[in-house]
């Protein structure tokens, strides 16, 4: 059944004979009409994706359309290919909820035309602004419960599971995973901007989802989906392509974070009452993909190995005094960081000679002299499983409080990780 835009675009398009269409304040395509006489390259691609392209939608912006009370033209566009048009700016007293739009091309719509154009972008604003608080009352229920279900106790956790799937606002079937959205480096406070694009963008990427298949939660500092797992979205690679829609959703809004927007994403959770550690999960490791250099700014927690349970540790015992005494010495006298390096790769190898020589390109009697000097700095016994261990986890302990920061070599690939699991240790072990 056509909603009620569509009704009102179709009948304007019809009486006026033109392209008609309605965009929300972001112009996102809300309603369009059917092509009368000439359409130009702008309204296929807006039908076609829904939204402008960026410079169309800064060229129209430029216009004065944001604040125009009124019906404007806007004149052609060559450079952009776009035909002559009139924006009528919906609002509803001062709010602006959109724009109604009509190709302009051949003659000219006239006074009384227009007059007809301002009478539907007004019937146009009484059907956002309902629409507008409906969803805003649907949103705020959906925010309550969200709050419950990952910061309440554990008995108001289970009730929020429990209503989220008896209201039909979460399938009751699907397992579910957890993505946090973080941008690194905000300022504080943080800007009414930034969160607003957070969310927008968990919004945005909610849209590409089935009904009932997603709920979302912006925080302080970041945002939060909870995603209906289905599909492709089983797989690593599945999660992975969600996780960078939401990157790209959110810095097509704020480019400055390009390279700054860090994602963490959970386990699968067949429990929806197990969203608050799921949501812990994924927070701690964009968490760890913000301190941690060579890993991205991605981060699935199945895949943080020892990270995992040093993410859970409190952030005031990340510091240097778990570190080994020896450890921090090396650190410290290692100026070039090559010493602390090359015994992390070693211990990521589980001491294979072999397999750190090949990774850093090292003859092996240049690896073993680095080893013993090494031994000499730390005081440990490379051949003694407590020393190694002990090395190895504060190596790790220091890269999270930012005592190393390491190097892009330091961080063991899925296929270098098994490797390294299936070789025996070394005899120098």
């Amino acid at each position: 059944m056509p909603s009620e835009l569509q009704r009102l675009v179709d009948a304007l398009g019809e009486s006026l004979g033109r392209s008609a269409a309605i965009d929300d304040r972001r112009l996102r395509l809300q309603a369009y009409s059917p092509h009368y006489g000439p359409v130009d390259e702008t309204r296929l691609a807006s039908v076609l994706h829904r939204q402008a392209d960026e410079r169309s939608t800064a060229w129209v912006l430029s216009q004065g359309i944001a604040t125009a009370a009124s019906p404007v033209r806007l004149p052609g566009n060559d450079d952009l290919s776009m035909l002559p048009r009139v924006c009528a700016p919906i609002r509803h007293q001062d709010l602006l909820l959109g724009y109604l739009w009509l190709i302009d091309a051949g003659a000219a719509l006239t006074d009384e035309e227009l007059g007809l154009v301002a009478e539907a972008a007004n019937a146009a604003a009484v059907v956002m602004y309902r629409e507008r608080l409906v969803q805003e009352l649907e949103n705020g229920r959906q925010r309550e419960l969200m709050r419950d279900l990952l910061f309440g106790e554990p008995g108001i956790t289970l009730d929020a599971a429990n209503t989220l799937r008896e209201e039909s606002l979460f399938a009751a079937d699907l397992s579910a995973a957890v993505f946090v959205l973080r941008p690194a480096g905000l300022p504080e406070p943080v800007s009414s901007d930034v969160r607003e694009a957070v969310e927008l963008a968990l919004i945005a990427t909610r849209r590409r989802l089935p009904l009932r298949h997603s709920l979302h939660l912006d925080r302080l500092d970041h945002g939060v989906l909870l995603v209906g797992v289905t599909g492709k979205l089983l797989t690593l690679e599945g999660l992975s392509g969600l996780a960078e829609d939401l990157r790209t959703d959110f810095t097509r809004a704020m480019p400055q974070f390009a390279g700054r927007t860090l994602i963490g994403v959970s386990d699968v959770m067949s429990r929806l009452d197990s969203a608050p550690t799921h949501y812990q999960q994924a927070l701690s490791a964009a968490r760890v993909v913000e301190i941690i250099t060579g890993v991205g700014d991605l981060a699935h927690w199945s895949n943080l190995g020892v990270y995992r349970t040093l993410a859970r540790l409190p952030a005031e015992e990340l510091c240097a005094r778990a570190l080994p005494p020896g450890l921090l010495t090396l650190i410290e006298a290692d100026s070039n960081g090559t010493l602390t390096a090359t015994l992390e790769r070693f211990l990521d190898f589980a001491g294979d000679v072999k397999a750190t020589s090949e990774d850093l390109a090292l003859h092996r009697a240049s690896l073993y002299y680095r080893l013993r000097r090494i031994e000499q700095v730390t005081g440990a016994d490379l051949r003694d499983g407590n020393d190694r261990l002990a090395l190895h986890l504060g190596i790790k302990i220091a890269r999270l409080a930012g005592l190393w920061a390491g190097s892009s070599q330091s961080v063991l690939t899925p296929a270098k990780r098994a490797r390294a699991a299936t070789r025996p240790p070394s005899p120098h072990a």
